[in-house]
């Protein structure tokens, strides 16, 4: 945690129980607040179920609906209104997850790639595991309440930079509008982003901020997983647990800010690393250890780890 070498002047100003802010690029925290608890994560949860999508399956798949999706068109769930027997193309489903956070769409989603919706959801906590990520666990594609459905802030953030490096995802994140076509059974579907940090009209909107998805439950209450970009820098910013959407969205901004204001990304010997402003490759200390054949030279800043170079040990070459 490189934050560790600075006071971080947004602590005392955070609302939500939970946050974090991490270097997309370098993968590196710069902010924590119990990042490594894990709680219930509402829809956040489909940022998880689009990459294991995006990655599983082509835009022009067709999507028929089934009982497995219908059952989620509810008064009190995110949906779309799809019928039994309605199709369209994986990519609508795509953007009916991300903008309209449609329960229904991302149940059936699960279906139509994984076979199963319980198959998916193996294929979700698998890709979690390949992730690094030590707090998750899923149990459904939507985020619907389920005590074993949690994840937690720097697991999130891992799950969001993943995403980022998707490049198909990333064309569906930047999207805060989008038309599904009319289908067999319904009229065409506009839709527009609900998530006040993309959105124009909004005066939480924030022109750094290049797309996220919002959470909200009862039992998880309000989360948000948005991501940023700046002169060439990129940060993921997650706030749990907040009392209502507009702290989540002002205290990602000061995430945000806090991070582009204080941190920069310099070259060690072709890795990147993430440290305070100002601070450069001279003012780093190092040791080294051997790992699996590897000479790591590790870098400190103020007694804080900012990364490794690891370089091939020399193999003997018989006489």
């Amino acid at each position: 945690l490189i934050a560790a070498a600075l006071l971080s002047p947004c602590a005392s100003a955070l609302s939500a129980c939970r946050a974090a802010v991490l270097d997309a690029d370098t993968g590196e925290v710069c902010f924590a607040r119990n990042a490594s608890e894990h709680a219930l994560i509402a829809s956040t949860t489909k940022i998880m179920t689009m990459l294991v999508a995006i990655e599983n399956s082509s835009p022009k798949d067709i999507v028929t609906f089934t009982e497995t999706g219908i059952r989620d068109v509810t008064w009190d769930s995110s949906n779309i209104n799809a019928q039994l027997g309605e199709t369209m193309t994986m990519k609508d489903c795509w953007m009916a997850a991300y903008i309209k956070s449609a329960n229904e769409v991302c149940a059936q989603i699960a279906e139509t790639v994984g076979g199963t919706e319980a198959n998916f959801v193996e294929m979700m906590n698998q890709k979690a595991k390949e992730l690094g990520c030590t707090h998750t666990h899923f149990a459904n594609a939507s985020g619907l309440p389920d005590e074993n459905h949690h994840s937690s802030a720097h697991d999130l953030a891992k799950i969001m930079r993943a995403c980022l490096r998707n490049k198909r995802f990333r064309q569906v994140m930047k999207c805060s509008n989008y038309k599904i076509p009319a289908t067999n059974l319904s009229e065409a579907r506009v839709m527009h982003t609900h998530m006040p940090l993309m959105a124009k009209e909004s005066n939480l909107y924030y022109a750094d901020c290049i797309g996220g998805k919002t959470g909200f439950s009862t039992d998880a209450q309000h989360t948000l997983v948005t991501a940023a970009e700046r002169n060439g820098r990129t940060y993921i910013a997650v706030t749990m647990r907040a009392a209502d959407l507009g702290i989540n969205c002002t205290d990602s901004t000061s995430l945000f800010n806090y991070a582009f204001d204080n941190f920069d990304t310099i070259d060690v010997d072709g890795t990147a690393m993430t440290v305070p402003k100002g601070v450069t490759v001279n003012d780093l200390t190092t040791d080294t250890a051997e790992r699996n054949g590897k000479t790591l030279t590790r870098y400190y800043y103020s007694g804080q780890f900012v990364g490794y170079v690891a370089e091939a040990q020399p193999t003997e070459t018989p006489a």
